[in-house]
């Protein structure tokens, strides 16, 4: 008999995406079948359940053109008429996630309307409205990506509301950003805000099942503690768990562990597990926009990261493996040819136009660039690259047409080294050293290291072989360095070439770097991952540090460091390195939480560095990965661009028992270090460091990295 009263409601959310950067599309287990396998399973457990009186009900997201589009209609109809027969029968909802299951929180303004538009109607009939005729405006966004700029974006594109995960495992999304959440904050809606940009959002926080791992491995026994602490309120009052995990996950099929998946009934499949809860007096099954149609929010969070549920959860799977340079470069330069033919009187409804945005979008799928590591899937990174190339040749063409250049003819080539931004007139005198190493003047301090690997548990330095100076009639100082990087039992040896410039009076300091990095033999990867990525890799590499900077200036770790960044968008957002005062831990190994265009800039309070990419030549849409820890009472900061850091996972004060993390770290894919992916490749970048004075990058310092990073 259903007690009366406040309750606790229970939702099951199946993210639906059949585009792998893990598995292809064969129908077998190393592609879609196993998606076509458990869901439906999952719909036959559910239609089971409900015809038991179970009023057990279904929450899905699902992805539009690879999956609702191209994959389920052609190999897995019956998926598709399943789900919208249930919708259809008021069981289950449907919630937007992307058109293109892409990277949304670095695509530009135009992109973002687009597909914003493109979820809910298309031409290729995969729109939510298109194929279920309703859905419910609760963004759960692809890889719980989220930016501030989110919070007027979304609402004005008719989505007032997103769910993230507040986990306690490595499969996260914003539960080490915020201050900790108050026991009915856990398990209701709250007002999600920016302290750097202005919007709303209502945020539903959500779980996984490496928190009911995390909570003694019973769905049941975390239900009961909830329903102790609700009747311990002041004020009971309605409680909401939504349990999300990927619609391909054994979870729901059941784990098949010998006697343990016997004795725990929530990891022996969805049914088993509804059955283990369904007879608990205080249980509601509910959907999120159900509950949210009557549970106004019960508090303020303020998020200001860019998240991902990837590695050290934030973009470092997406980011930090060589091919992500690669791929995004291409991206990149595709936008400029497409705004160069815009520019040029092109008409935005151009077939060939409207083909271009429409590649790029898909080649923004996260799909071509993770969560998988160390490497990408082969097949999937070919995928990635042809789009992007497509739709830059398309907008080439238009844009060749334009200018009444032969269509045949080779664009210009972008500049290699790109020259400095010039030195503001009232640039004060330099007091710096000869090198990148060492003072850089006035407005800061910090130095750039000489490129290094950490490989077979050791650093490995870079050496200098040819230093060359050069001081130009200008007053611009420019220093050449050449060097070696070398590796025990290597196939080939590693060159690097650093060439810094700094102009008179300047404190600013332009680098431009080129390196091979050596080449060692494939060793000690794991076997059947390499089969499903249909690739190799030797995993004795873990860190890959071209530039290492270091900054000469700590902070007060109670008034931590901020980081300061500027994303697609255009818009300019902060958040404080406060990880140590969320989870205790002194040391987080690697961050990466700021979408970067063209710049990242960290401060003090009182001094700091801005550091800017050039993207006319190699870029990344997250290119400097940073590194913070806490010592002898201060905290410290290291920045790495265009390369990766590693170390262990981070801990979270949300956890209960540590199983969860512990199972996560033991058996996840996506854990492992992405230096594997520069052996023997070649990458060539070029950033500068703009040191400043004061809590933010004066706008002086903002425009010159802007005119000189930002292509167009």
């Amino acid at each position: 008999m259903p007690e009366s009263g406040p309750a606790v409601h229970l939702a099951f959310r199946f993210h639906v995406n059949f585009y792998h950067s893990y598995r292809g599309d064969s129908l077998d287990e190393r592609g879609i079948g196993k998606d076509i396998r458990i869901i439906r399973g999952i719909l036959a457990d559910l239609d089971r359940l409900n015809s038991e009186g179970i009023p057990v009900r279904g929450t899905w997201d699902i992805e539009n053109y690879y999956s609702l589009e191209t994959l389920m209609p052609r190999h897995a109809p019956d998926l598709v008429e399943g789900i919208a027969r249930r919708v259809r029968e008021d069981r289950d909802e449907i919630e937007p996630m992307s058109w293109n299951n892409g990277i949304v929180s670095a695509c530009t303004a135009e992109e973002f309307e687009e597909l914003a538009r493109l979820a809910v109607s298309n031409p290729g009939r995969s729109g939510l409205a298109d194929v279920f005729g309703r859905w419910v405006p609760i963004l759960r966004p692809q890889e719980c990506m989220y930016t501030p700029s989110f919070l007027s974006r979304y609402p004005a594109a008719g989505i007032p509301a997103i769910s993230l995960y507040y986990s306690a495992v490595p499969f996260n999304g914003f539960s080490n950003f915020v201050r900790p959440l108050a026991f009915p904050e856990r398990y209701n809606p709250l007002t999600l805000e920016s302290s750097s940009l202005a919007g709303s959002m209502t945020l539903l926080p959500c779980y996984n099942h490496g928190d009911v791992a995390d909570r003694g491995a019973s769905l049941r026994l975390w239900l009961k503690g909830l329903r102790r602490r609700q009747l311990r309120m002041e004020e009971p009052r309605d409680l909401l768990l939504i349990l999300d995990a990927d619609a391909d996950d054994e979870f729901w099929a059941g784990m098949k562990i010998p006697v343990v998946s016997r004795l725990l009934p929530s990891f022996d499949g969805l049914a088993r597990m509804v059955r283990s809860v369904a007879d608990l007096p205080f249980l509601r099954f509910t959907r999120p926009g159900d509950y949210l149609r009557d549970h106004p929010p019960v508090g303020r969070v303020v998020l200001d990261q860019d998240t991902a549920d990837g590695s050290f959860d934030g973009l470092s799977s997406w980011a930090e493996k060589w091919e992500n340079t690669e791929l995004w470069t291409v991206i990149q330069r595709t936008r400029r040819l497409y705004d160069a033919a815009v520019a040029a009187g092109a008409p935005t409804d151009d077939p060939r136009l409207a083909e271009s945005l429409r590649e790029r979008l898909l080649a923004l799928s996260t799909t071509h660039f993770g969560m998988a590591s160390p490497v990408m899937h082969a097949g999937r990174l070919e995928d990635g690259f042809a789009r992007a190339r497509r739709a830059g040749e398309l907008a080439a063409a238009v844009l060749a047409e334009r200018r009444g250049v032969s269509a045949g003819a080779k664009a210009a080539p972008e500049s290699r080294f790109p020259p400095p931004a010039p030195a503001p007139d009232s640039a004060p005198a330099s007091g710096r050293s000869g090198r990148a190493e060492g003072r850089a003047g006035d407005g800061g301090r910090f130095r750039v290291l000489d490129p290094r690997i950490t490989w077979g548990g050791r650093v490995r330095a870079g050496t200098v072989e040819e230093v060359g100076d050069e001081t130009r009639p200008d007053g611009t100082a420019v220093r050449t360095l050449r060097g070696a990087l070398s590796l025990p039992g290597r196939i080939r040896d590693g060159r690097w070439t650093r060439i810094e410039t700094r102009l008179a009076g300047d404190d600013a300091v332009f680098l431009s770097l080129e390196l091979e990095y050596p080449e060692t033999p494939h060793r000690g990867y794991d076997k059947a991952k390499a089969l499903r990525l249909d690739r190799t890799w030797d995993h004795r590499w873990a860190e890959v540090l071209p530039a290492e900077i270091l900054p000469l200036f700590d902070a007060d770790p109670a008034r931590p460091f901020r980081v300061i960044k500027r994303n697609f968008f255009g818009d300019v957002s902060a958040y404080p390195v406060d990880h140590h005062l969320v989870s205790g831990s002194r040391r987080t190994a690697s961050f990466n939480n700021h979408i970067a265009h063209p710049w990242v800039a960290v401060s003090n309070g009182s001094e700091g560095l801005l550091v800017a990419q050039y993207e006319g030549d190699r870029c990344n849409f997250a290119f400097c990965p940073m590194r913070s820890e806490v010592s002898g009472g201060r905290q410290r900061l290291r920045l790495n661009p265009f390369g990766t850091y590693y170390g262990p996972q981070w801990k979270y004060a949300t956890a209960v028992t540590g199983l969860g993390r512990a199972m996560a770290v033991l058996m996840a894919d996506q854990l492992d270090s992405y230096a594997p992916s520069y052996n023997g490749k070649t990458s060539r970048f070029s950033f500068a460091v703009f040191p400043f004075r004061g809590p933010e990058p004066p706008e002086e310092i903002r425009r010159r990295a802007e005119a000189w990073g930002e292509v167009r």
